[in-house]
């Protein structure tokens, strides 16, 4: 999440960028920047990105295992066999 405090204008950006670049390292939260007062722009150290989004990759890879359970746990799904006939009879596919 986002933190109100790290808000910085672009121009602040361009005339600090070492150091803002260095804190943003340091810390691995990003940083908004904004240009005319509005929100313009998020920027974030590469390695601190990169964990963000294996960890919301690992989040949406088991609520699609939880979806799963719970198909099969209520009867909602099918013997592959069936599927794969289906499509075949569908598409006019070889067997």
């Amino acid at each position: 999440m986002i933190k109100p405090t790290a808000v910085e204008s672009l121009t602040t950006f361009q005339k600090n960028a070492k150091e803002i670049c260095q804190r943003l390292k340091e810390s691995g939260e990003p940083l908004v920047l904004t240009v005319n007062g509005k929100a313009s722009l998020i920027v974030q150290d590469a390695a601190a990105y990169e964990a963000d989004f294996l960890e919301l990759d690992r989040t949406r890879q088991r609520l699609a295992v939880e979806e799963a359970l719970r198909q099969v746990e209520a009867g909602e799904v099918r013997p592959l066999e069936d599927f794969v006939a289906e499509l075949r009879t569908k598409y006019d596919l070889p067997g």
